[in-house]
């Protein structure tokens, strides 16, 4: 017997600024990465329903909000009002959309070294299990982030004056603070563009010519990097960009540390040539107020893994988690960059050549760690990844509010690490908590675990 999934199902119902349902809205239900997206509108009402999703991370908005980028843009889409919902396999969730809810407001002044406003700069509040908040600063620096909940929040500023994040460009996250926000408050931060520069020159090994189109990513590593949670998920990422035709990158508005440069690869959405092996370089030093400093990377011509994740059955597993691990013991990324599709199938390219190890996991299965995988320059080895039944692991947090759960034993060293979880009620903009909460799905033996909490009341 062939059981055919419905696929999983958000509904819910809009609201207008009298508290009535607003009818004919238009309503985007998007996967986070753009794997899966809908689009609906409401009936007379104010009611919306979705349904045949695949399970994921999904946003859910309402597309009736002000769009408009002419004159001043830092209020820029302030009355946005978007909801991130996790949905597991055939689940039907309800999601109610309301208008831009009151709350603090959050302003400063992003100002360049010499004091003068920094123009277009675009500053993004972000906390874990919502939706990020963001303005762009006017010509004089100033802007304003309104309507902002109370929480903990991680505030940043970004140059945008690199080349554009619809290339494919992350834009240096030059400062990165935490940021409490309690009441109606309004709250000043101020920001002071720093002033390092890095370029980076990528080359054939063998013919020495120019490399174009090559993912560069930039991690800084000294001491005094920002002690936030979502730099250290990203591996401390605060930049990402792409060679030009010349075969360069730069990442300016720096502050002085010490980076690590790592070349070659794809991102979420398999932008990036995979046909060089990529190459990390540690130890690049980075002084505020000098000359740029630059750095020459030579690539080598790279090897791929491709094959199909399957269930203990043998049925393909989709949207699999995929790390990998070099010969060096270095994972290519703290977050799993690619995962299986539809039908269960990954390639997996920009190898190096040597000994492999691939870890794949999903929500329902055990973390599989399949070690010795021999690539070769220019050849695509095949594989076969069958996950293992698992068990899962519940964690009462009591009156603590989790910030992450990492697993630390009970696998290979170096195991990937582990996704931090939560999830929040945006319509009160308070955190809540189930008796239990799924963290994940282990296999059996005897696992040790490491979690960072924070009291509510704190």
């Amino acid at each position: 017997v062939l059981r055919m999934s419905p696929g999983a199902v958000v509904h819910g119902r809009v609201y207008d600024a009298r508290g009535q349902g607003a009818a004919n809205v238009p309503v985007m239900v998007a996967e986070a990465l753009g794997k899966a997206m809908r689009n609906t509108r409401t009936d007379g009402a104010g009611d919306y329903r979705v349904q045949g999703l695949p399970p994921g991370t999904y946003s859910v908005m309402r597309l009736d909000f002000a769009f408009d980028m002419s004159g001043d843009t830092s209020d820029f889409m302030q009355d946005m009002v978007l909801e991130n919902v996790q949905l597991a396999t055939d689940e039907v969730r309800r999601v109610d959309l309301l208008t831009a809810r009151g709350g603090a407001t959050v302003e400063g002044r992003v100002r360049a070294r010499d004091g003068s406003g920094a123009p277009a700069m675009l500053v993004l509040m972000s906390e874990s299990g919502a939706a990020p908040r963001f303005a762009y600063s006017d010509d004089a620096g100033r802007y304003a982030i309104k309507n902002v909940g109370e929480g903990r929040y991680q505030i940043s500023a970004i140059p945008m004056d690199g080349p554009p994040m619809g290339a494919g460009n992350q834009p240096t996250s030059s400062t990165v603070e935490r940021l409490r926000v309690i009441g109606d408050v309004t709250v000043t931060r101020d920001f002071v563009l720093p002033g390092g520069s890095l370029r980076v020159a990528l080359m054939d090994a063998d013919g020495g010519r120019r490399l174009a189109g090559v993912r560069v990513i930039l991690e800084r590593t000294d001491p005094a990097r920002p002690d936030v949670p979502l730099m250290e998920l990203s591996g401390w990422r605060v930049g990402e960009t792409y060679s030009d035709p010349q075969g360069e990158a730069e990442f300016r508005h720096l502050p002085e540390g010490t980076y690590t440069v790592v070349a070659g690869g794809q991102n979420l959405i398999g932008m990036g040539d995979p046909g060089w092996a990529t190459v990390r370089h540690p130890g690049v030093r980075v002084v505020e107020d000098a000359e740029a400093f630059s750095l020459r990377l030579e690539l080598q011509a790279a090897g791929a893994l491709a094959g199909r994740v399957l269930d203990p059955a043998g049925r393909p597993v989709p949207d699999a988690a995929i790390w990998a691990r070099g010969p060096d013991g270095q994972w290519l990324s703290t977050l799993a960059e690619l995962h299986s599709d539809g039908a269960g199938a990954f390639t997996l390219g920009s190898l190096g050549e040597g000994r492999w190890t691939l870890a794949v996991r999903d929500a329902g299965h055990a973390l599989l760690i399949e070690e010795g995988l021999e690539v070769r320059a220019g050849e695509t080895r095949p594989v076969e990844l069958r996950l293992r039944r698992g068990v899962q692991v519940l964690v009462d947090p009591g009156d603590c509010d989790p910030l992450g759960l990492d697993w630390t034993a009970g696998c290979p060293p170096s195991c990937p690490p582990w996704p931090r979880w939560s999830t929040r009620s945006r319509r009160t903009g308070a955190t809540t908590w189930g008796a239990s909460r799924p963290a994940s799905t282990a296999s059996r033996g005897s696992w040790a675990a490491r979690s960072s909490m924070t009291r509510r009341s704190s």
